[in-house]
C-alpha cells in the first residue's frame, strides 16, 4: 500500500507498476504483456456531517489482461508458446471464477 496526495502520486505507481510486468515481442505485437495487472485504488473521504465524524470509503480495481494467443498468429516458439499457453489457462480459469460467482 502506499499513501499518494494527488493523480501524479497514482500515475507514478502504476507506471512503476506497469515497468515490473513482463513483455516480449510477438508477430501481433511489438511489446506484448505477458502478465496480468490489477491495481486497486482505495479512496477516504473524512468530513464532519451535523458535527458528526463521518468517513466513506470507496475502492477501485483496474484490471489489464494478457490478450488470449492463438500460436499460429503470434508465432510464437519455445519459451514464448509456452508463456502464451499459460495465459490462456489462467484465462480460462479467470472465466470459471466468474461464472462461478455470477451463480452466487
Amino acid at each position: 500500500q502506499h499513501l499518494v496526495g494527488d493523480y501524479s502520486d497514482i500515475e507514478t505507481l502504476m507506471e512503476r507498476g506497469n515497468n515490473s510486468r513482463t513483455t516480449a515481442s510477438t508477430n501481433m505485437n511489438d511489446v506484448s504483456s505477458r502478465s496480468h495487472a490489477i491495481f486497486t485504488i482505495k479512496f477516504s473521504q473524512a468530513r464532519f456531517i451535523d458535527g458528526m465524524p463521518s468517513e466513506t470509503l470507496s475502492r477501485i480495481n483496474l484490471v489489464d489482461l494478457a490478450g488470449s494467443e492463438r500460436a499460429c498468429a503470434t508465432g510464437a516458439t519455445g519459451i514464448r508458446l509456452k508463456e502464451g499457453g499459460n495465459i490462456n489457462r489462467s484465462l480460462v480459469t479467470l472465466g470459471n471464477v466468474i461464472s462461478a460467482l455470477a451463480e452466487l
